[in-house]
């Protein structure tokens, strides 16, 4: 048949030509068949196809040693298998594609399914919807999709690699652009030029160089050596294998490395970071918990861990750390820098050169924040030097006095404000306690960074304010307000003034407040008003912040507090009040403020004036929490400063505060809980009396959370509040219920893989080792499940699909029960000595094809239902998106175990051959992974017989060794020493005293059992058995090479 240029050929149904027909076409040429399109019956010199295109609403076949150009679309497509082949032009299949090993398409490929051999060349892109395999050694000239992607050894992919499911690439592969799917594994010497992004686990195998940023959300696994030019990020932990070298950032939850690596870039583990010895860092390294082991590693950047950071021997940073505790062991461990920690421990030989700060403190010129083993003393060159905490904005610059510029009366109060400055123009304070003696007066304070003092003079007149540090004269400068001047002056009018105190309180605490009327003679202040009664006019006024809407309240009498008087500041509101004054010319009134700040009280008769500023700070906070709670999960919470009497404190509110940075600073933490875990402590700021705070516990269980706000304005007042009581520790907050169960295998010496494949398989009926522990949302355990939370839950455990979709009802069943009492610090391990027996999963039909299932937990009420938000599980879930927690996904297998029989010399051992097999779906076949199947000695039963025609006498009988299988096989040594036959029977079950063989006969030999029970048939004679056969047939005499019958 010959289809020229321009002609189109339409068949009906198959074409299949013979080896006589021949096939020609050029141009837009173009055969179509309702059918199939097979041409490899057509004798291949007889086909000249050097143009068009074939469309085969079937099966396409061309597999003949034959060079064709033309574009295919077909139902599927079977392209290749003899040497030779080659075909030009695209290939579409609406179904599978198979091409052969050695096959060249020049074009591009797609299909569902696509599948070659080894050294196919394909120039253009592959595409599948389904699962891609691609043989070793051959190369796609551009990118490759599919459902899932496995590349053999020596792939070369010219393009992006781009999967919906899982990547293997065998090893000294390469790909030239990104490489994207949820799995990946590389295994050795592979070469990746873009991104790898896996949505779960990253494994990259050794040798290998990745030339982009490396993601894998779950884990990511670096094996030893690898290299990486770029960052490196993973939502879990990151193991980092010996002698990698990576170029680029990295993040990880614990990021722990081999010995050694070179790293350049920032570290980031929010969890925990190891580093082993000899290693290089050239960045920053950040994690709470930091270990350094030794030896001789180089950190070149600062290091900071919250909660502490060890040393090993000779390790060595150059930058500063900034640490919880610092430990440098013995010998030789070096900070070049400076280090600011809570407490550090120095051994032999171990130096900080530069300075080290301590965050609580220390007496000058000692170290009391430092245990010095170092053998190196105190302040000496190589010795510890120790200070309090470095100052924000560096070294201490001067003193600012700042005042209202008003006049005060003499013999009177008047506050200003004094700050330690660390820079000129007064923008950063410093961040130490200091203490100050103001004049005129004497008065004295101390306060961090900046505070409120009072003077007064009894000389009538400009007096000059001025300050002395500790006594000593020190730099100051003076800032009026009023004028905007450098003005240090204070006048002082009058001969008699009010010197007014009230004491500092807690908002909607009543106080007494002091007036003392006071005359000048000049040089001393004298009682003015002594055992008089006079009428007294009150006011107050809002100091910070500059305005309120709640009232100073004034009781009527010292025994009435009931029905007070409400004194207006904002309004300006006054009250004239008769006030007593004793022989010392002192009045008391009690007062209190209901809500937060510093207020100024002033008193005024026709002769005298007078005013005093307190501070009250709120009475307590409430700390409202959402309930339950996800251990790991930041959650809110939100505190409210109120009065004694419940209400709200509005002045708590951080916009009123200019002068004051941080006034209300509020620190939340965690006081007391129920087991282990560590929360860390969180700052937060006011806005009209009300905060929230995003907090995070790792732990399950539950917890005190502890409001504290410390020296309000400067004042001493500290406020603090919890959620219940903290001795004994009577907890509130909660519960913090586990994120999900992760679920993986616990047999290390079952687990198998290959070229990156998981090979794990359990028999059916084979218990199942199982580790199921409690996650929070950072991937980490809860080790306080089920002690301090769940101690009564009940629990599903249930057999899925490999995909997480049900399996069908019929397939089988798992057997298996968790119970709380089954957890050990978050983390059940079910055994055969545990209380819940260990899974397993039976097929209803023995001869079942193997089938990957997927193991899933869940727990639930004891009775009843689960409240809301209790509930645990493993199965995937967006909240917990690709932590991928169920990770036991073992192949099951329908299984036996075969002895054969043999026949074999009087004397001579004899091997009886002993295998494993499985059922494919089609027949029984040998089980080549079943490498630690044991039958013991004890399980062999042996039952001799003697030759009929012989003497009578039977083979003895002799103790076997264990049976130990090997690639699904062993052999079992039998020595017959007369004629007859020795049956043959392994007890495999789990506690019977004899064996359940076909060969049986009574007496049956006393066996314990091997306990593999999976391996006996579901039915009849479920235990195997064999014989061996000495000395019955004489042997040939003769041997016959050939026999043909003739029927004529």
């Amino acid at each position: 048949m010959a289809i020229v240029d321009g002609y189109s050929v339409h068949v009906k149904s198959t074409v299949s030509p013979g080896w006589d027909y021949g096939l020609s076409m050029s141009g837009t040429a173009r055969m179509t068949s309702d059918g199939s399109i097979n041409l490899n019956g057509i004798n291949p010199a007889k086909i000249s196809i050097s143009g068009g295109s074939f469309d085969a609403a079937g099966e396409f076949t061309l597999t003949r040693p034959i060079r064709v150009t033309a574009n295919v679309t077909a139902g599927s497509m079977t392209l290749g298998g003899e040497a030779g082949f080659q075909i030009t032009g695209n290939m579409v299949s609406k179904g599978a594609v198979s091409i052969a090993t050695s096959a060249i398409v020049n074009g591009s490929v797609s299909g569902t399914q696509v599948t070659t051999g080894s050294s196919v060349k394909i120039s253009g892109s592959l595409n599948a919807t389904g699962a891609v395999s691609i043989g070793s050694s051959s190369s796609v000239g551009a990118g490759v999709t599919g459902a899932s992607i496995t590349a053999d050894s020596s792939v070369k992919i010219g393009g992006s690699l781009t999967s919906a499911g899982r990547v293997t690439i065998g090893s000294s592969s390469s790909v030239g652009s990104d490489v994207t799917g949820t799995s990946i594994n590389l295994d050795a010497s592979v070469t990746i030029t873009g991104a790898v992004k896996a949505s779960d686990v990253l494994t990259v195998g050794s040798h290998s160089t990745i030339r982009g940023p490396i993601s894998g959300t779950t884990s990511i696994t670096l094996n030893s050596p690898s290299t990486i030019v770029g960052t490196v990020t993973s939502k879990g932990p990151i193991t980092i294998g010996s002698h990698a070298n990576i170029d680029g950032t990295i993040s990880g939850t614990i990021v722990s490395t081999g010995s050694p690596v070179t790293l350049k870039g920032n570290i980031v583990a929010t969890s925990r970071f190891t580093l082993a010895s000899g290693s290089t860092v050239n960045g920053d390294i950040t994690s709470p918990e930091i270990d350094m082991y030794a030896s001789s590693s180089v950190v070149t950047g600062n290091v900071t861990a919250a909660k502490y950071l060890t040393m090993g021997h000779a390790v060595r940073i150059n930058g500063d750390v900034d640490t919880g505790q610092l430990k440098l062991e013995a010998s030789d461990a070096i900070v070049n820098g400076n280090a600011a920690v809570d407490f550090a421990t120095l051994y032999w030989h171990g130096r900080v050169s530069e300075k080290i700060f301590c965050k609580k403190g220390t007496r000058p010129g000692y170290c009391d924040c430092v245990d010095n083993q170092s053998d190196y003393p105190v302040n000496t060159i190589n010795g510890p030097r120790c200070e309090s905490p470095k100052p924000v904005g560096g070294a201490f610059s001067h003193f600012l006095i700042e005042h209202d510029g008003n006049d005060v009366a003499t013999c009177s109060t008047k506050n200003v404000t004094v700050s330690a400055c660390a820079n000129d123009n007064c923008s950063q304070k410093l961040a130490t306690s200091t203490k100050v003696i103001m004049q005129p007066g004497g008065a004295s304070a101390s306060f961090t960074g900046s505070g409120t003092v009072q003077v007064s003079s009894a000389r009538k007149g400009v007096n000059k304010l001025s300050l002395t540090l500790d006594g000593a004269a020190t730099q100051f400068k003076c800032y009026n307000t009023k004028s905007k001047s450098s003005n240090c002056d204070v006048n002082f009018t009058g001969d008699v003034g009010f010197r007014i105190t009230v004491p500092n309180h807690k908002a909607g605490n009543w106080v007494t407040a002091e007036l003392q009327a006071l005359r000048s003679d000049g040089s001393q202040c004298k009682p003015a008003f002594v055992n008089v009664s006079k009428q007294v006019q009150y006011t107050c006024s809002h100091s910070e912040p500059t305005s309120g809407d709640l009232p100073v309240m004034l009781a009527r009498t010292k025994t009435n507090r009931a029905n007070p008087v409400e004194l207006m500041c904002s309004a300006y509101k006054l009250v004239l009040w008769d006030t007593t004054f004793d022989d010392v010319a002192k009045a008391a009134i009690d007062l209190t403020y209901t809500d937060a700040g510093q207020v100024t009280l002033s008193a005024k008769t026709d002769e005298i004036s007078g005013a005093g500023k307190f501070t009250v700070a709120p009475d307590h906070f409430d700390i409202v929490t959402p309930s339950p709670l996800r251990a790991g999960l930041d959650f809110e919470a939100k505190l409210t400063a109120r009065n004694a009497n419940g209400a709200t404190t509005p002045n708590f509110n951080k916009a009123g505060y200019p002068a004051t940075p941080n006034a209300t600073l509020t620190k939340v933490s965690m006081s007391c809980h129920t087991g282990n875990g560590v929360m860390s402590s969180v700052d937060t700021e006011f806005t009209g009396g009300e905060a929230k705070v995003a907090l995070n516990f790792p732990e399950a269980g539950w917890i005190n959370l502890q409001a504290d706000l410390q020296k309000f304005l400067g004042s001493g007042e500290t406020t603090t509040s919890a959620t219940g009581s903290n001795a004994p520790c009577t907890p509130k907050v909660g519960p913090f219920v586990p994120m999900y169960f992760q679920v993986e295998l616990n047999d290390t010496t079952r687990i198998l893989s290959k070229d990156g494949k998981d090979l794990t398989y359990y028999y059916s009926r084979e218990p199942i080792p199982l580790k199921i522990t409690a996650m929070n949302a950072k991937g980490e355990p809860t080790t306080n499940y089920p002690s301090a939370y769940g101690s009564d839950h009940a629990f599903s455990l249930s057999a899925v699909g490999f995909d997480g979709a049900p399996l069908d009802a019929s397939l089988g069943a798992l057997a298996g029960t968790l119970a709380a009492s089954d957890f050990d610090k978050g983390v059940a391990k079910p055994t055969a000595s545990t209380k819940s027996p260990q899974a397993t999963f039976q097929f209803t039909n023995a001869r079942t094809a193997p089938t990957q299932i997927r193991l899933r937990v869940e727990n639930k009420a004891a009775t009843g239902a689960l409240p809301a938000g209790h509930g645990i599980k493993s199965a995937d879930d967006p909240a917990y998106s690709g932590l991928a927690p169920e990770k036991a996904r073992p192949e099951i297998r329908s299984g036996r175990l075969r002895i054969a029989s043999r026949f074999g010399r009087i004397g001579a051992p004899l091997m009886l051959p002993v295998t494993a097999e499985y059922w494919t779906g089609q027949s029984w076949v040998l089980n080549d992974r079943d490498g630690f199947s044991l039958v013991p000695t004890g399980a062999i039963a042996q039952t001799a017989f003697a030759d009929t025609n012989g003497n009578g006498v039977k083979p003895q009988i002799s103790v076997p060794g264990n049976v130990q299988l090997s690639g699904g096989k062993a052999d079992l040594q039998i020595t017959g020493s007369a004629a007859g036959w020795i049956d043959i029977a392994f007890n495999l079950g789990a506690s019977a005293t004899q064996d359940q063989s076909c060969l049986k006969v009574t007496p049956v030999p006393a066996t314990t059992g091997a306990g593999l029970p999976w391996l006996q048939s579901t039915a009849g004679c479920v235990d195997p058995s064999g014989r061996a056969t000495f000395g019955i047939f004489a042997p040939e005499s003769r041997r016959i090479i050939h026999v043909r019958e003739v029927f004529n």
